[in-house]
């Protein structure tokens, strides 16, 4: 199921939060939900299932990310432990762990061994929009995060949320202009979705998607203007300090993932999709996985999916390497019907413009007609 021949990065899901934020779908556990004991079973049951993932993978994997949840609420020292496990076969290029801004500070920062780059949910500067989110930061932690890490020099990303509903367009350029002040190498930059099973499902018939367009739009501009790369749809890069985890990712790339709601795709023209369902109390007692091969015309429109993603696009003769097919002769009638102010078509690649990013989904469904 694995292609040894390529390489494979690692994700550890941690579902442990502070509390529940009311627009997030991840799988998490609000504290009053879990004890110590819970989180060291977890731990413990991660160590496992990564010493048999090493046995059977026995070299190095190419990135590792922690996410969550908020990993560093299984403590330091577990976090340490885990990635000295994963550590064992090679070094990776790229370790990254995600910390809620109320939750970092210079000591767990500096203890954090392995670690080279840390993610961070800041979300907004403006206190309206962080109560609708229902972040449990305030503007002032959230700044007093961004002032550690920069003064401790890691690499670090920060998330940025657009379009909270009743907040006015300009609320989006003052948090960048903020967050600009900070120079974090990387900033994902999202507009709110309004997921099934969340506390903000409700809100979502009151949807303004002209609102969320120039919210989006103003965002974009803005940040160009700092002289962020936009190199996928919802992230930004100055210097080139892109999310090597995502990049892998977005190239349909192999990764493993461990823990409950963490998925797997292993393979390269055969995908094999692996997800584990369960819930933390099911996982410590036994890891099930679900497992489902792709066919050649799933694989065809996940690589869609991912790939348009970012500002390379779709590598043509990558394409045929992975599919044996041609692109243009696949694509091409499906092209004729999507305005040709969206995307650059070369003989080399075919990629989205910020127009064509601005309404990916339409266009990726349209090129997905023609596999399907």
């Amino acid at each position: 199921m694995i292609d040894f021949t390529r390489p494979l990065s690692l994700y550890i899901h941690f579902p442990f939060c502070r509390r529940k934020c009311g627009y997030c779908a991840f799988y998490s556990l609000p504290r009053l939900s879990y004890d110590d004991e819970t989180v060291e079973k977890y731990v413990n049951k991660i160590l496992s299932d990564l010493d048999s993932l090493n046995e059977i993978w026995g070299r190095g994997y190419r990135t590792i990310y922690l996410g969550g949840g908020n990993p560093v609420l299984a403590g330091i020292d577990n976090i340490n432990r885990i990635l000295d496990k994963a550590y064992e076969k090679g070094l990776p290029e790229e370790v990254t762990i995600e910390i809620n801004p109320e939750d970092i500070s210079r000591q767990r920062i500096r203890n954090l061994a392995y670690v080279t780059r840390v993610s961070t949910g800041i979300q907004s500067f403006d206190e309206k929009a962080l109560a609708v989110l229902e972040r449990a930061s305030s503007r002032d932690e959230n700044i007093r995060a961004l002032e550690i890490l920069k003064e401790e020099g890691i690499n670090f990303n920060a998330d940025l949320i657009t379009s909270v509903p009743s907040l006015d367009p300009s609320v989006t350029v003052r948090d960048i202009e903020i967050i600009s002040h900070f120079t974090p190498p990387h900033i994902s930059f999202y507009s709110l979705q309004y997921e099934e099973g969340t506390r903000m499902y409700e809100l979502s018939g009151k949807r303004d998607e002209e609102y969320e367009e120039k919210c989006i739009r103003n965002g974009w501009s803005r940040l160009s203007d700092l002289g962020y790369e936009h190199y996928e749809i919802s992230n930004f890069a100055i210097g080139e300090k892109y999310s090597l985890h995502n990049l892998n990712y977005w190239a349909l790339g192999q990764y493993a993932g461990l823990g409950p709601s963490s998925e797997s795709s292993f393979g390269y023209r055969n995908i094999t999709s692996v997800r584990n369902s369960q819930s933390v109390f099911e996982y410590i007692s036994e890891s099930v996985y679900e497992k489902e091969s792709l066919s050649a015309s799933q694989s065809v429109c996940e690589y869609l999916l991912t790939a348009l993603r970012t500002k390379w696009g779709i590598d043509k003769d990558e394409f045929f390497r992975r599919f044996d097919l041609s692109f243009d002769e696949v694509f091409n009638n499906a092209l004729s019907n999507i305005d040709n102010r969206m995307y650059i078509d070369s003989r080399k690649s075919f990629r989205l413009n910020e127009e064509g990013f601005l309404f990916s989904d339409a266009v990726i469904s349209s090129l997905a007609m023609a596999v399907l």
